[in-house]
């Protein structure tokens, strides 16, 4: 039930009808509080205007108005004005076409017309310019014979001699019925003082107008104008002032003018051919029954001179003289003379007229869509516009109350866009956060969990019917780099810190940790929680120092047991160092002890046992040797068979001169052997020998 009332209303928003619009010059009321399907807007204009269009329309279930188009608010400028044509056949005058009466049928008393011509015309002088709007013509008899189709052609503009050189306003081509009415919209902006109406036809033909009407909004309504009570008076504007003419109470000159002036205004002080026109008009239309009345025109005579200037110290340089002036000082308004000038006295009591300029602006067109702020609209105020959400403004935003009686400026539209549906994204979505694409509507991305969203989130629905910028894209989330802490390390279990990663702090030797050891990357692209900090472990320092002194101590008692058992080493070192030195003494005294024994061994050997030795390897060798050339030596008696010569070396022994003396001999023999058998075997038995007591080491 709910959802069906929010979408209901949403509905109701979305088709809601805007503000109709309304022209300027008018009121627009409704039969409902507020605007919705059914309600019914009535369109009223201001005094003296005309209302052109639709009086009422219909707000419609799609949100639209009916009928389509708003209505205007205009003034016909033509009437009772100056007007012209081509010919003049059976009493159809021009002025018939602005008196302000029509039929729908032809009459000689309230129709136009003119000679049978190749190309007739008629023409009204609206005495000033206008930005013309509408041109609707009343045509009296219907044209052409043979129901030939004709061509009517409205021109404006500011050319009188040469009417067809005036712009075109609109053109029709077709058949003229008799008492049917033709509208003419201006398709562009045309501004003159003469509007003129052409008929071309195949051949020759008259041109019949019952009454023509010149619509425009541009022009100054009576009611801007100041307002007195002092006085009676009548008001007529043109060209942006007001004339307040004052018939009942004459005044002398130069009492007309302070009463001009008190008032904020002043006597006319100043001439034109369309002025002079306008204001003629407007004293006819006072005096048709009066004609004999004078107005003060607001010329006076030089001093000195003949020339004549305005009340203001400006020379007139047009003048609209009915006869040439005598030698008085002053000029007026002369209705026996067709409203022209004619000298006067100065102390004469005439009426006047005081030209004023407007005091408030008429009510503004007020665009469809939209709203309007005004606080005021007297001259110098200003009013702004703002469109209707989905609508752009075409045109100023301000408008200021001008002097003349006319807003700065035209009026601004409001135009409906709306622009496409925004390009989707991977791994995100979109929002219309006002339920809507039209201009100004805002679109809102976002990105699914563990992505971040890169680029503008928000985009605009543009003037140019576009978001007003690329769609952002969703890239992975990540964490920063958590942070480091003093006296602690991080650590990352993985090398990106996507959601889900974690960081484990640890803190450094003597220090405790605050906070969480382990904080985790979320969703969002942060931490779980603040880093946390390592503080000084008081506790764990005091243990540690306590540690570290029972450690001393027991190094200082291990160093003094160490220190003993070093000594014992030593001397147990010493002692074995003692024992070796004497195992080392004694195998060396024992040594020497064999070696005596084996020197007393060796002096047994003598010559003979050598022979013997050499003799029996001689009956080894071969036949043919040369070993065998000679007989083997007779070798004398072994000397160790001599009890002499055992003796003898007994007592070398025990006298060392004696035995030094004794081996030197031996030597000397020795010696004499290694000759006697060398001259015995030849060299080649002494080389053998040689070798032979080498290798077999005799």
């Amino acid at each position: 039930m709910i959802f069906w009332i929010l979408f209901t209303n949403f509905i109701a928003e979305a088709f809601a009808c805007g503000y109709p619009g309304s022209p300027s010059h008018s009121t627009v009321t409704f039969n409902t509080d507020t605007v919705q399907t059914g309600t019914v807007a009535t369109y009223r204009c201001e005094p003296g205007f005309d209302l052109l269009g639709p009086i009422r329309r219909l707000c419609v279930e799609n949100g639209t108005w009916i009928p389509v188009g708003i209505p205007v608010c205009v003034m016909n400028v033509a009437a009772g004005k100056a007007a012209m044509q081509s010919s003049i056949s059976s009493k159809g005058v021009p002025q018939k076409a602005v008196d302000g009466t029509t039929s729908r049928n032809y009459g000689a008393d309230t129709c136009t017309l003119t000679d049978v011509e190749d190309t007739p015309w008629w023409y009204v002088n609206l005495l000033e310019p206008f930005l013309v709007q509408l041109v609707r013509v009343d045509f009296g008899r219907s044209c052409c014979a043979n129901n030939l189709q004709a061509t009517v052609i409205v021109r404006v503009g500011n050319s009188r001699p040469d009417l067809s050189a005036n712009p075109i306003c609109n053109r029709f081509t077709g058949k003229i019925e008799e008492g049917r009415p033709l509208f003419f919209p201006c398709t562009s902006t045309v501004t003159g003082a003469f509007v003129s109406v052409h008929v071309e036809t195949p051949t020759p033909s008259s041109l019949s107008i019952c009454e023509a009407f010149v619509y425009t909004d541009q022009v100054v309504p009576v009611d801007q104008c100041p307002e007195f009570d002092q006085e009676s008076s009548t008001v007529a504007t043109y060209n942006g002032k007001c004339y307040l003419f004052y018939p009942n109470k004459p005044r002398t000159l130069d009492s007309a003018a302070k009463f001009c002036a008190l008032n904020g205004g002043s006597l006319i002080h100043d001439s034109s051919p369309a002025l002079q026109g306008f204001l003629s008009w407007e004293l006819y239309k006072r005096h048709r029954k009066s004609p004999g009345s004078d107005y003060w025109n607001g010329v006076l005579r030089k001093t000195g001179s003949k020339g004549w200037k305005w009340v203001d110290g400006k020379d007139v340089t047009i003048s609209f003289w009915s006869r040439p002036p005598t030698d008085k000082n002053c000029s007026r308004f002369d209705g026996k003379s067709g409203w022209l000038w004619s000298d006067t006295e100065c102390d004469n009591e005439l009426n006047y007229i005081c030209e004023h300029r407007p005091v408030i602006c008429s009510k503004p067109e007020r665009p469809a869509n939209s709203t309007l702020l005004m606080r005021s609209t007297t001259v110098g105020s200003t009013i702004e516009y703002q469109c209707n959400p989905g609508h752009l403004l075409l045109g100023p935003q301000s408008r200021t109350c001008l002097s003349t009686g006319f807003f700065s400026e035209f009026a601004p539209k409001c135009s409906y866009l709306e622009c496409g549906f925004p390009a989707n994204i991977q791994n995100g979505g979109y929002t219309l956060l006002n339920g809507t694409r039209h201009y100004q509507s805002v679109l809102q991305y976002f990105c699914q969990d563990a992505y971040v969203l890169v680029g503008r989130a928000e985009l605009m629905c543009d003037a140019d019917r576009k978001w007003d910028g690329p769609p952002p894209r969703c890239d992975p989330l990540l964490c920063h780099n958590p942070p480091s802490i003093p006296n602690g390390n991080v650590t990352v279990t993985v090398n990106t810190t996507v959601p889900g990663t974690t960081a484990q702090y640890a803190c450094e030797n003597n220090f405790k940790m605050i906070g969480d050891e382990i904080i985790t990357c979320d969703s969002t692209g942060f931490w779980t929680s603040k880093p946390p900090t390592c503080e000084l472990d008081k506790e764990k320092l005091y243990n540690a120092r306590v540690e570290s002194k029972h450690k001393r101590n027991r190094a200082s008692i291990a160093a003094r047991l160490n220190m003993g058992g070093i000594i014992a080493l030593g001397i147990f070192g010493g002692f074995v160092f003692l024992a070796v030195i004497i195992s080392i003494v004694v195998i060396i005294v024992r040594r020497n002890s064999n070696s005596q024994d084996s020197l007393e061994s060796l002096s047994t050997y003598d010559s003979q046992g050598s022979r013997e030795k050499l003799y029996n390897r001689q009956q080894y060798w071969p036949p043919g040797h040369p070993g065998n050339l000679h007989p083997p030596p007779v070798l004398p008696q072994r000397l160790e068979d001599h009890p002499e010569q055992r003796k003898d070396r007994t007592d070398r022994h025990r006298d060392p001169s004696a035995s030094a003396q004794y081996h030197k001999h031996q030597k000397h023999h020795g010696n004499h052997r290694e000759s006697d058998v060398s001259l015995e075997t030849g060299p080649s038995t002494s080389r053998w020998c040689n070798k032979h007591d080498k290798r077999g080491g005799y």
